[in-house]
């Protein structure tokens, strides 16, 4: 029993070290269900109270007492223990045995430390030596590459699956050079999609890109025209962060100024990135208030482990001294590592799911019109009436095609009898015009033959040509004649 008692109580340690991202501490007492419930009923008598929300909650109360007085109080309170109030427990269990799934995409040019970053950001070399990342073993092309790598910590077990687009931003005509993360991104949702429309679905892992790092170059004059057109393109499919990508090659104000023109040039083309929640706790809200309005976050990454007062850190080493990675007077990386991993992780897969995938649901599977745009109340029918429906429009716009065709029909059937007409009435003319032709033609050679007959009877007459040709003929008659 004393056993039963240590493991449950490391179990729920490892479990509130799990959740609140901390050290591991020392076993505590058993969970008791009614100090938890005692506790939230307080919190929420003393949120109650509050000034702000108090014409909503009165109006709540109100209703609540008129259905407690038509059907009585519907919350009971238990004498004893039942064991409901152990489901977290069971869903922490559950959920340490199954693992977790989460797709980080990064994208940027070459040369912005994109994989170092990955590296400080979970303590491991992801890339090394021996596995370089992506921009430095691909050809310079825009094509997206894949790295899993399975991370355990404290017995929590992370599938990371890292999405590097080497190439992206360093060809001279970079025209569409975000299609292929596009396409990535709608393959992975028409996977998800399609595994779910089956009959038999099977338990596959979550393939969806939970969240885009989009490293921006230190330039400090704002947004190129690439990064404002990756992310109008993007920010509707994905939760994209932006990142100020070597921050230390720039001073703290020439920091905070890049920031300010990067957010209103956000604003003024209307990009939306993701917005971190708010905590429930006051004090966690504002420490992670002054976290949030870090964004953009200006990090430094650093595979190096420098000794800075006898602990060591990583960092990088320049001659007037150390930049330290996890330090939030040098850089914002501790910020983006709270925000995006010990605090948020949940939150982007959520979003990912219940916003960017069902956006791609629907506009893949509700039905659309000719122009692509969803037809207006057709979500609300059931599928029957709807495919009625779509049979009597589809029925009417072939009959209006049929229509039309026959009208066309009929319209080049006159206009090739129009044709036929009018070449008939040119080629009559045509005769005509031939006819007297020839008739003149005609009548030109008769004259010159009557003209030739005259000159010839004239001339025979001067010369007597005609009468020796008589006698040669009559001799030649008499020769025969003697022959027989």
């Amino acid at each position: 029993m004393a056993s039963h008692g240590i493991g449950s109580s490391l179990s729920a340690a490892k479990r509130e070290a799990f959740f609140k991202g901390t050290e591991l501490p020392a076993p505590t007492p058993k969970f008791d269900p009614n100090t938890r419930f005692t506790s939230d009923r307080s919190e929420r008598s003393e949120r109650s109270r509050e000034p702000v929300s108090r014409e909503p909650i009165k109006m709540e109360n109100d209703h609540e007492k008129e259905r407690d007085k038509k059907y009585g109080d519907s919350t009971k309170e238990l004498d004893g223990y039942v064991g409901f109030a152990n489901l977290p427990n069971q869903v922490y269990r559950k959920s340490v045995k199954r693992g977790f799934d989460f797709t980080l995409m990064v994208v940027g040019e070459s040369g912005l430390g994109k994989s170092t970053l990955i590296n400080s950001l979970f303590l491991t070399d992801l890339y090394s030596a021996e596995y370089p990342g992506p921009s430095n073993r691909i050809q310079k092309t825009v094509k997206v590459d894949k790295t899993n790598v399975t991370l355990k910590e404290n017995g929590v077990q992370l599938r990371l699956t890292v999405v590097d687009t080497p190439g992206f931003g360093d060809a001279v005509d970079n025209s569409n050079c975000w299609q292929p993360v596009i396409d990535f991104i709608d393959c992975k949702y028409e996977e998800y999609l399609t595994n779910e429309s089956k009959v038999i679905r099977t338990t596959t892992a979550d393939t969806r890109v939970h969240c885009c790092l989009y490293f921006i170059a230190p330039t400090g004059h704002g947004l190129k025209p690439l990064d404002v057109e990756f992310m109008r393109r993007l920010h509707d499919k994905v939760n994209i962060i932006p990142l100020i990508a070597k921050a230390d090659t720039q001073t703290p104000d020439e920091v905070r100024e890049f920031k300010k023109t990067i957010l209103n040039e956000i604003a003024q083309h209307k990009i939306k990135i993701y917005e971190f929640p708010d905590c429930l706790e006051e004090e966690e809200s504002k420490l992670q208030k002054k976290l949030r309005d870090r964004v953009p976050f200006a990090v430094v990454g650093s595979n190096t482990v420098t000794e800075v007062g006898g602990k060591r850190v990583r960092g990088r080493q320049y001659p007037w001294g150390i930049v330290e990675v996890e330090n939030l007077e040098h850089n914002d990386f501790v910020a983006l590592r709270n925000m995006l991993i010990r605090k948020h992780m949940q939150d982007l897969k959520d979003v990912t799911n219940n916003v960017h995938y069902e956006n791609y649901r629907y506009n893949k599977l509700a039905p659309a019109n000719t122009d692509g745009k969803i037809k207006p109340g057709s979500l609300t029918k059931d599928p029957l009436s709807q495919m009625a429906e779509e049979k009597r429009e589809h029925d009417a716009k072939m009959k209006k095609m049929e229509a039309e065709m026959e009208q066309v029909f009929e319209m080049k059937v006159k206009e090739k009898k129009q044709k036929l007409k009018d070449s008939e009435a040119d080629l009559q003319k045509r005769q005509e015009q031939m006819k007297k032709s020839l008739e003149q033609q005609q009548k030109e050679i008769d004259d010159k033959w009557k003209q030739f007959e005259a000159e010839r009877k004239a001339w025979e007459e001067s010369t007597g040509y005609s009468n020796s040709m008589e006698n040669v003929k009559d001799a030649h008659k008499k020769q025969k004649k003697g022959l027989f």
